[in-house]
């Protein structure tokens, strides 16, 4: 019967995780806590949540006001390689707010116009008369080989019909779940400078944000589409699901929190079932109850 990985707790692995540990967090079972209660349901919720969906690895980062609370990671990358958490991954759909940003930097400098029509560029593409650069901020993409930089979180997966490795796929098929790859310090780092404004001006960063899809489909006023992020309770959150990899990230500007909760299954894990997010939902319920994503 196929069973996932443990999380390893030998001597020398818990002097490296130590190692990793930014000042004034501390080592807990591989996991570098700030030492707070906060740290520590964090840390049970991690590491119950490895056990009960069998994964083969999970890599995962809160931070308060920029300081971390807790960041590591469990079980192994590969056979014998254990996990930790400066390896690269596929970011799948939480590549697309950093997209939008670089995006909204070109048309603050007057490169590009959020009016400007897509007949511009492509003039016999379909409606390219009327779609204008705003509409298709809510699905930008930028591919990429999956040759990601050392070291490497290794996916696997059985779509196939046999339990492989994924790492090396082409994510271009996948468009806006597809595409770049980096480490959960680099977008955590993202994702707070995103939520606190700085990456834009307050003009754009509140087009941004701005809640101009409400009453579009299945958009509510606390639940909705901005630009290339989804805006839930007032939280910044997405969580894509592509072969290999479980992803769950997002902002709480207002309180500021930022996490990151990437995950990979193993062969005893259920496939349909979404890894990350659960552990990012249950995070929430911890650091912000009121605006709790869980139920």
């Amino acid at each position: 019967m196929a069973t996932s990985p443990s999380p390893t707790s030998s001597s020398t692995e818990t002097l490296a995780a130590a190692e990793r540990c930014s000042p004034g967090t501390r080592v807990r079972d591989e996991l570098c806590l700030s030492g707070d209660e906060t740290s520590e349901a964090l840390a049970d919720i991690l590491h119950t949540q490895f056990g009960a969906d069998k994964l083969s690895a999970v890599i995962a980062g809160v931070w308060h006001n920029g300081e971390p609370v807790l960041f590591g990671a469990l079980g192994e990358s590969m056979p014998g390689v254990p996990a930790t958490p400066d390896m690269h991954y596929m970011l799948g759909n939480l590549s697309t707010p950093m997209l939008t940003t670089a995006f909204l930097q070109q048309v603050e400098a007057g490169v590009i116009s959020l009016d400007d029509k897509v007949s511009k560029w492509y003039p016999d593409l379909p409606d390219a008369d009327i779609i204008t650069v705003e509409m298709l901020l809510h699905d930008t993409t930028l591919t990429r080989d999956g040759n990601w930089p050392q070291p490497i979180l290794q996916g696997y997966d059985g779509e196939r019909g046999v339990w492989e490795n994924v790492t090396g796929w082409s994510p271009s098929w996948a468009h806006f779940a597809g595409g770049i790859g980096s480490n959960a310090d680099d977008v955590g780092t993202f994702l707070d400078a995103l939520g606190s404004g700085e990456l834009l001006s307050s003009e754009y960063h509140d087009i941004q944000w701005a809640s101009t899809t409400v009453g579009l489909g299945t958009n509510k006023p606390d639940q909705y589409w901005a630009m290339g992020f989804l805006v839930v309770k007032d939280s910044m959150f997405l969580n894509p699901t592509i072969p290999g990899y479980s992803g769950g990230g997002g902002t709480l500007p207002e309180e500021g929190w930022t996490m990151v909760v990437y995950t990979t299954a193993s062969q005893a894990t259920d496939p349909a079932a979404a890894t990350a997010t659960d552990i990012f939902r249950a995070f929430t319920g911890i650091v912000s109850p009121e605006h709790s994503l869980e139920g």
